[in-house]
């Protein structure tokens, strides 16, 4: 019996089973959510407007473009999913930089085009015709249209909207003055800018 306890101690005896521990299970590791692009947005902005203001050189532009992007965030129903929501939003700015470009260019090429077309060159001077009255009235109508879906807006996004578009103050200079952050600025111009283009194109009209 001594022998049996002495084998027993040692582990030596065959077909004995011995215990087995459990292993200890890992917690599992819950994902960490994506950050949206908006979040991403408002995060990177800064960076975002110092990049393109240093490749167009011209910081109202850089805000126009900064505010374009954020209008085209907004506006997605689905995000897509893409692993590097930062490097995805400088890339949506800087093709919203290189659009803007080609439209100037085509914008300075449409408008040499009319005036090698509309200008006679009188004794070294150019000369052109005056507007048509159809012209001067579809301008004055659609300057009429503008000035009415301005003063619908909010009093609030209004006051913002000619901060910014008409007396040339930047989103901070804006946000600073009327004591709120630049993303509400955000929001309310993209609210701005969404009505005042149904309105002009008469899709909210009376």
């Amino acid at each position: 019996m001594k022998l049996v306890r002495q084998t027993l101690a040692a582990g030596s005896l065959p077909g004995l089973c011995s215990v087995v521990r459990p292993t200890p299970q890992k917690a599992p590791v819950t994902p960490r959510p994506r950050p949206s692009l908006l979040d991403t947005y408002f995060e990177k902005r800064d960076v975002l407007l110092r990049y393109i203001a240093a490749s167009c050189r011209d910081p109202g532009l850089a805000e126009d473009i900064i505010q374009d992007l954020y209008v085209k965030l907004s506006a997605l129903q689905t995000e897509p999913l893409v692993d590097n929501p930062s490097g995805y939003l400088f890339r949506m700015a800087n093709n919203i930089y290189l659009n803007r470009l080609r439209a100037l260019k085509s914008e300075r090429t449409r408008d040499h085009a009319w005036q090698a077309a509309s200008f006679e060159n009188v004794a070294g001077d150019a000369v052109t015709d005056e507007p048509t009255p159809e012209a001067r009235i579809t301008s004055q109508q659609q300057i009429a249209r503008l000035k009415t879906a301005i003063d619908a807006l909010p009093e609030r996004t209004r006051a913002i909207f000619r901060l910014h578009k008409l007396d040339g103050l930047t989103q901070a200079q804006v946000a600073a003055r009327l004591g709120i952050s630049i993303s509400s600025v955000e929001k309310h111009l993209a609210s701005a800018l969404r009505s005042l283009a149904g309105q002009v194109r008469g899709e909210g009209g009376p």
